[in-house]
């Protein structure tokens, strides 16, 4: 996908599940949760899901609200996959 089918894709999207890689990192959280805050402001309804605990250094960029885990996602959400 170009970069303008992506955003074309995500505007199109009302509920957006966003999933951080194992043991997460300053990379994928700062990447998760700044698309986050951007989809969140375009009126989306987003999640951001870990399948580990954020380590206690990483608290200061992560939202209360979105330390989820995948099986709680799991349960409440339809997943699409997109091939890039």
């Amino acid at each position: 996908m170009t970069v303008q089918q992506t955003c074309e894709y995500l505007k199109a999207q009302n509920q957006i599940l966003i999933l951080c890689h194992q043991s997460p990192d300053g990379d994928t959280l700062g990447s998760g949760f700044g698309l986050y805050y951007a989809l969140r402001a375009m009126g989306k309804q987003v999640r951001v899901a870990c399948s580990d605990p954020i380590r206690p250094n990483f608290l200061f960029c992560s939202h209360s609200r979105c330390r989820i885990s995948h099986r709680n996602v799991l349960r409440q959400w339809t997943l699409q996959t997109r091939s890039c």
